[in-house]
């Protein structure tokens, strides 16, 4: 009985010490393999592999290119939308929309000269944004003299446009044209507040008599009525070019043609500002008992422009 148990005890550590040699070898197998595998991508990579292990190179190759694959995915695939799809690459976000200037880059500068009831003075200016904006609108306004605004005004800028030229125009009447300075400004208001700087010109309207128109009212003496006195008005109408109030002056000769003797007139008179033509009277009287003939008046502008002289007559034969 002893001796069977005995020999069931061998032939079990005869089997428990087959199946421990059997997982050994398969260990050692599996290791061999591993190393192999090992050394031949290793040399699959540096280039130097032979066509033993081909199998196994190419295996090592396929993986470094799957890996290499990978890699490149991860880094340049776009970003997904929600469905699931492949996104529109992100651009670059454009510069914020901004005024970084405004200038005036030329004025009417100074004026002394003859002038118009109404005179203009342009003045042009330049806007300025960032490069690379998406575009927009610009608000801006012109300031006359610190104080007058203009109507708002609006110019648009196209994507990537970084300029954009406004001009304006300033008018004043003739009789502001006294010497003084006025001046203009270009101010933006959206989408900055910037500002340029002031553009000063001085203004003067230089006032000149162009013409003179003379005459007498009647033009001959009434002799129906010969005790009474006649009046006859001397005329001078002159055009003047308009500007500030001015004083000006005349001399007047009145007399006989024939006669010894003619009275002299010296006198100054005043020009409205803004004027554009004066009107001057002289009044002489007459009765029956003055000489018959032809009388004249001569009439020459001194200031603010001489003039030549100009004449006017009348008759008296009764």
């Amino acid at each position: 009985m002893a001796s069977g148990s005995q020999t069931r005890r061998q032939v079990g550590r005869h089997t428990s010490d087959s199946r421990l040699f059997s997982v050994g070898m398969l260990s050692l197998s599996l290791l061999a393999v591993l190393v192999l595998a090992a050394c031949s991508s290793a040399a699959a990579g540096a280039g130097g592999g032979t066509a033993q292990g081909g199998s196994t190179q190419e295996m090592g190759a396929t993986s470094t290119a799957a890996a290499a694959t990978a890699m490149a995915s991860s880094t340049t695939s776009p970003r997904q939308n929600g469905s699931g799809g492949a996104a529109t690459p992100s651009t670059t976000p454009s510069v914020p929309f901004s005024v970084s200037a405004a200038t005036i880059d030329s004025g009417p500068g100074n004026y002394n000269g003859t002038c118009t009831p109404t005179m203009a003075f342009t003045f042009t200016g330049t806007i300025t944004v960032p490069a690379g904006t998406a575009g927009g609108t610009v608000k801006y306004e012109w300031v006359h003299n610190q104080s007058v605004e203009t109507e708002t005004r609006t110019v648009s800028f196209a994507p990537g446009q970084t300029t954009q030229s406004v001009s304006d125009t300033m008018t004043l009447p003739a009789y502001d044209g006294g010497g003084q300075s006025y001046n203009n400004r270009l101010v933006i208001l959206a989408p900055s507040d910037v500002g340029s700087a002031f553009s000063t010109f001085t203004f003067m309207c230089v006032v000149k008599v162009t013409s003179v128109n003379v005459s007498f009212t009647p033009t001959a003496f009434d002799c129906s009525t010969p005790l009474s006195q006649h009046v006859f008005t001397f005329k001078a109408v002159l055009s003047v070019t308009p500007g500030p109030a001015a004083t000006g002056s005349y001399q007047a000769d009145f007399g006989l043609y024939g006669g010894t003797s003619n009275d002299r007139t010296i006198a100054t008179f005043q020009i409205p500002s803004g004027a554009t033509s004066v009107t001057l009277t002289i009044r002489h009287t007459l009765t029956s008992r003055s000489l018959n003939g032809t009388y004249y008046e001569i009439f020459k502008v001194e200031q603010p422009t001489e003039t030549n002289p100009y004449t006017a007559t009348f008759t008296k034969q009764c």
